[in-house]
């Protein structure tokens, strides 16, 4: 029965992609089996990222505390599956953005390094209309509980990039935006009040 084989094989294909990108050699390596994979499910279409628990796999390998080469993988696809897919990914993805921002904290600089990497991915594929949306997952990682100093920072620095992107969107936000950025001028962390000063004197 070709028809009931061929889901099963293009499920086995990801599923196997999946389990190469956490365990290949070098980035380079893994960013192009994350790109083949963003590929094939852009053919198969975008409903494949929940069928296939692509994402569900990705988000839990992110948060892999026992392997930086799992976490690194996970977000390399992230960002492959950003750049491949384009804006129809945003909605898929952006449920994603706190786990990102959470591994600027990380202790290894390549899966630093590849949650930036795989955040501005996102952003850059997010409308202006997300906005109000994306707004409340920044506020948590800039003034949440327990947030480290770089997570603070990869936020601010994504509020920034929002500003000049969306000006209108975040304009109306403001009232909102200036409290829980100002809370954090107090921070002990240089880099983050920097950052504040920064992004008011933009305003």
């Amino acid at each position: 029965m070709p028809s009931a084989e061929m889901p099963t094989t293009e499920v086995a294909e990801l599923t196997e992609m999946l389990s190469q990108l956490y365990t290949a050699a070098t980035s380079e390596e893994c960013d192009a089996i994350a790109r083949d994979m963003a590929a094939q499910v852009q053919k198969e279409g975008l409903i494949k990222l929940k069928t296939s628990s692509i994402l569900a796999n990705l988000e839990q390998e992110a948060r892999n505390k026992k392997s930086g080469m799992a976490r690194e993988g996970a977000l390399i696809g992230i960002c492959a599956l950003a750049d491949v897919l384009g804006r129809p990914s945003e909605p898929f993805l952006l449920p994603l953005l706190p786990t990102i921002l959470d591994l600027y904290a990380d202790k290894g600089p390549v899966v630093q390094d590849a949650a930036s990497r795989a955040a501005l991915a996102i952003m850059a594929v997010m409308p202006s209309q997300s906005t109000p949306t994306v707004l409340p997952i920044l506020f948590q990682s800039i003034g949440g509980p327990g947030k480290k100093w770089q997570t603070k920072v990869g936020a601010l620095q994504l509020l920034a990039d929002l500003s000049n992107a969306s000006p209108i969107q975040v304009g109306i936000a403001l009232p909102e935006i200036i409290p829980i950025v100002k809370d954090c001028l107090s921070d002990t962390k240089k880099e983050v009040r920097f950052l504040i000063l920064m992004y008011f004197r933009k305003l």
